[in-house]
C-alpha cells in the first residue's frame, strides 16, 4: 500500500487537476483495489492523508513491481478521450472541494527512481489505460478484500533482485579478472574490517557481563571506528567476496540479542548504504542492497534479517558455482556462508555440517591437506561434530589439524594450532560432562535399587507378620514354622548390599576430575600459544583465559568432593 501511495503521489504531481481521473484506482498482484479502499486501509492505520504521509517520510524506500495504477483514462495527448470534456472535469472538482478528506496535496518529495534505471519491469510510472479499460470507480461489482503478501516478500525479492543484478554486472566486467587470490586473505581489507569488528563485539560482551565494563566499552567502540574507516576502501574496490564478509559480520551482530547490538547494525548498514551512494551512486545495486537491509532492519526488527543475508548468500554463491565450482571465489563464498549459517543458530546445524564438510573436501582437492584456508575449515568441521556431540569424531579432527599445523609456519600456524588447542580443550571438558552425567545416571540407580530393596524387605515382613497372626491355634508346630519363617524373612531382608553402584559412580567421578585436568592442560597451551603471536588483551587470549578459569573452579568442585569423601 505504500507503493500504491508514491504512485498516487507521482500521478497528482505529474498531472494538472484538469487531467486527473475522479479516483484512481490500484492493481495489486492481478487484484483491482479501488481508491475507497485504498483510503480505508490508511484510516485503519490512523493515515487521514496517504499522500502527504508518503511526502512526510525521509527514509529509502523501494517501490513494489506488484503495484500498479489504474486511471481509467488515456494519455493527456489525447483530449479526453474517455468521454470527460473540461467542464465535467471541474464539476468533479467542485465536488472533491465538498469532501475536503478526499483531497490529495498536489506536490510531493522527489521519489527515489533507482528501481526505474534498473528494473525494466518494475511498475514505477503511471500506466495509462485505453477508454475500455475497467474502471473500478464505476463497477457494481462487490470485490473480497484483497489479500497483500508481507512487507517482508517484497524487500526480499527486490533484495535478490539487487544481489543477482550486483553478481551478473561483475562476473561480466572485466575488473573480476583483476580480483586474484590474495597471498594472506587475512591481510585483506575486508579481512581486517572484519577482525577489528569480532573484536568490538568481544569487548561489547565482555562490558555486557559487567566485567572492566568502561575499559571494554571504549575498547569495543575504538574497534568498531577503525571497522567503520575501511568500509570506504572496501567500497572503492567492491567485490562479492568483500560483501560476503561484511555480510557474516552482520549476522555475527544479529547473533547477540541486545539492544546495543541492534543500534550498532542500523550505523553499520546506514553508514554503508551512505559511503556506497558516495563511492557507487546512488542507482548502484550495492547501495539499493544495503539500503533494503536498514529499512527491513529498521521497520521489522532483527526477526528477518539474518534469513535475508543467507538467501542473499545462497544466491551469490550459486552465481559462482554455476561458472566455476572450484574458483577460489567460489570456494571464499561457501565459507563464508556457513560462517552466516554458524551464527545463525542451531536451526542451521544440519545444513552448515554437510555444507562445510563437503567445502573441506573441495578445499582439499584445490589446495592440498596443508593450505591455511583448509587446517581452518578443518578446526570448523571438528567445531561441527562437537556441537553434534560426536566428541571422539571431534578430537581426531582437531588431532589432524594440530598435526598438520606443523606442515606450516607464522601466524597461520599459531592461529590453527591455538584453535586446535582450544577446541581439544572443549571437547575433554564435554567429556567431563558426560561422565558427571553417568555418574548422576548410577548414583540414582543405586538409590533406586535401595528403595526397591527396602520395599520388598517390608513386604516380607508384613506378610510374615500376617502367616502368624492367622494361625490356628498356639501349637508348637506352628509357633516353630511362623518364628523360622519371620527370621528368614528378616535375615533375607538385612543382607549386606554390594558397593558395585557406589564403586562405579566414585568411577566416573574420577574419570570426569581426569578430563578437566586434561582440558586444564590443553587450554594452557592454548593460551601459551596466543600470548607469543596475538596481543595481550585479544579476544582469542581473554576467551581462553576465562576457560581456564571455568576450568580450575570446577577442578576445585571435585576436590571438594573427594575430601569430603575422604573425611565421611
Amino acid at each position: 500500500m505504500r507503493s500504491a501511495a508514491h504512485l498516487l503521489a507521482q500521478y497528482l504531481d505529474r498531472h494538472l487537476i484538469n487531467q486527473r481521473t475522479m479516483s484512481p484506482g490500484f492493481r495489486i498482484r492481478g487484484e483491482v483495489v479501488d481508491h475507497s479502499e485504498f483510503l480505508r486501509y490508511f484510516r485503519r492505520k490512523k493515515i487521514s492523508d496517504p499522500v502527504k504521509w508518503v511526502r512526510e517520510q525521509n527514509d529509502e524506500f523501494v517501490l513494489s513491481e506488484d503495484v500498479e495504477l489504474i486511471t481509467g483514462t488515456t494519455t493527456p495527448e489525447s483530449n479526453s478521450a474517455d468521454g470527460q470534456d473540461d467542464e465535467d472535469v471541474i464539476q468533479v472538482d467542485a465536488e472533491k472541494n465538498q469532501h475536503p478528506e478526499q483531497e490529495q496535496p498536489s506536490c510531493i518529495p522527489e521519489v527515489n527512481n533507482h528501481l526505474e534505471q534498473q528494473q525494466p519491469c518494475s511498475v514505477v510510472e503511471t500506466r495509462q489505460r485505453s477508454p475500455d479499460t475497467y474502471n473500478p470507480c464505476t463497477s457494481t461489482i462487490n470485490r473480497p478484500a484483497t489479500l497483500l503478501r508481507p512487507q517482508t516478500f517484497h524487500s526480499l525479492e527486490h533484495l535478490t533482485y539487487s544481489m543477482s543484478a550486483y553478481m551478473s554486472s561483475y562476473t561480466t566486467s572485466a575488473r573480476s579478472l583483476t580480483h586474484t587470490e590474495p597471498a594472506v586473505h587475512a591481510l585483506t581489507v575486508h579481512a581486517m574490517f572484519a577482525s577489528r569488528m569480532q573484536d568490538g563485539i568481544s569487548s561489547l560482551l565482555t562490558a555486557a557481563s559487567g566485567q572492566s565494563q568502561k575499559a571494554s566499552t571504549s575498547k569495543a567502540f575504538t574497534n568498531f571506528q577503525k571497522g567503520f574507516d575501511m568500509i570506504s576502501r572496501i567500497l572503492s574496490n567492491d567485490h562479492p567476496m568483500s560483501l560476503s564478509l561484511m555480510l557474516t559480520v552482520i549476522c555475527e551482530l544479529v547473533r547477540h540479542k541486545h539492544t546495543a547490538f541492534e543500534s550498532l547494525m542500523i550505523q553499520l548498514l546506514r553508514y554503508t548504504a551512505e559511503m556506497s551512494s558516495l563511492a557507487l551512486g546512488r542507482t548502484h545495486a550495492l547501495t539499493i542492497f544495503f539500503s533494503i537491509l536498514l529499512q527491513q532492519l529498521v521497520n521489522f526488527g532483527l526477526s528477518t534479517l539474518a534469513n535475508m543475508i543467507l538467501t542473499s548468500l545462497r544466491l551469490a554463491t550459486a552465481h559462482f558455482s554455476t561458472h566455476n565450482p572450484y574458483d577460489w571465489k567460489t570456494l571464499y563464498l561457501e565459507e563464508r556462508l556457513c560462517d552466516g549459517l554458524y551464527h545463525s543458530g542451531t536451526s542451521f546445524q544440519s545444513e552448515r555440517s554437510l555444507m562445510r564438510a563437503r567445502l573441506l573436501t573441495d578445499q582439499e582437492r584445490v589446495y592440498g591437506l596443508t593450505a591455511r584456508n583448509v587446517l581452518w575449515t578443518l578446526t570448523n568441521v571438528a567445531d561441527d561434530a562437537l556441537e553434534e556431540d560426536r566428541v571422539d569424531k571431534a578430537i581426531a579432527y582437531f588431532g589432524q589439524a594440530l598435526e598438520r599445523a606443523d606442515a606450516s609456519e607464522g601466524y597461520g600456524r599459531a592461529k590453527t594450532r591455538f584453535a586446535a588447542l582450544e577446541g581439544l580443550g572443549r571437547c575433554e571438558v564435554k567429556k567431563a560432562q558426560m561422565a558427571e552425567m553417568a555418574a548422576e545416571v548410577r548414583a540414582q540407580a543405586a538409590v533406586d535399587h535401595t528403595a526397591t530393596r527396602d520395599m520388598q524387605h517390608v513386604s516380607d515382613m508384613l506378610h510374615s507378620t500376617s502367616q502368624t497372626t492367622t494361625s490356628c491355634c498356639n501349637c508348637s508346630c506352628h509357633s516353630s514354622t511362623s518364628k523360622s519363617t519371620s527370621n528368614g524373612s528378616s535375615t533375607q531382608g538385612t543382607g549386606q548390599s554390594t558397593p558395585t553402584s557406589s564403586s562405579s559412580s566414585k568411577s566416573q567421578l574420577n574419570q570426569r576430575e581426569q578430563h578437566l585436568r586434561q582440558a586444564l592442560t590443553y587450554f594452557r597451551d592454548a593460551e601459551k600459544e596466543a600470548s607469543l603471536w596475538f596481543e595481550e588483551n585479544s579476544r582469542r587470549t581473554a576467551r581462553v583465559r576465562q576457560k581456564i578459569e571455568q576450568v580450575k573452579d570446577l577442578l576445585g568442585l571435585v576436590d571438594s568432593m573427594a575430601n569430603g569423601d575422604s573425611e565421611v
